[in-house]
Formats: C-alpha cells, structure tokens, sequence
C-alpha cells in the first residue's frame, strides 16, 4: 500500500467511504503514515502528534476504523500499547 520513496498512497476506498468522519481518516492516514517509519506500531500518543488530533479522538477512531474493518487492533498487556495493522476493507462504492 506504500508507494516507494516516502510518498503514502491513501486507499481509494477510505475515500469514498462516507462513514468515515475526518478525524477517522487523518488517523487512518497517521496508521499508514507510521508503519513506514521507525515506529511502525506507535502509542496513541504518537498518532495524536501525526494526526494533529487528541489522544482521545485517536482511541476513539482507532475502534471505529477497527469496527469498519480498516485496521486490526490488538492490546499488548499492561503498557496500553496497541497493535494497529491496515487491512484493506471492502466497501461498497
């Protein structure tokens, strides 16, 4: 999904689906901005500084988009640290 040389490719279908809210899609866009760099699994902190969005928006997005197939969330034990994998959803046009 990563197009080569740093650029991010935004997945057609996060565009045209309508259920997402635009903070939804800025942390989409933060997930698969950060799985290209160093951290590829960043704190909710991380993504709210790669969003521009607050801590609490990121959680609250980061379970719709899981809720709307977008992303796989898994909890890592007691660090509060999620593991965010993009899934590539089918949604209708």
């Amino acid at each position: 999904m990563m197009a080569v040389s740093g650029e991010l490719r935004i997945p057609r279908a996060a565009v045209r689906d309508r259920r997402l809210h635009p903070a939804e899609f800025r942390v989409l866009m933060a997930i698969l901005d950060a799985q290209d760099g160093p951290e590829p699994t960043p704190t909710l902190e991380g993504l709210a500084h790669i969003s521009g969005c607050a801590v609490r928006t990121v959680h609250f997005s980061v379970h719709k988009l899981a809720e709307l197939g977008y992303v796989t969330v898994v909890n890592r034990g007691h660090a509060k640290r999620l593991v965010i994998k993009y899934n590539r959803p089918e949604v209708a046009e």
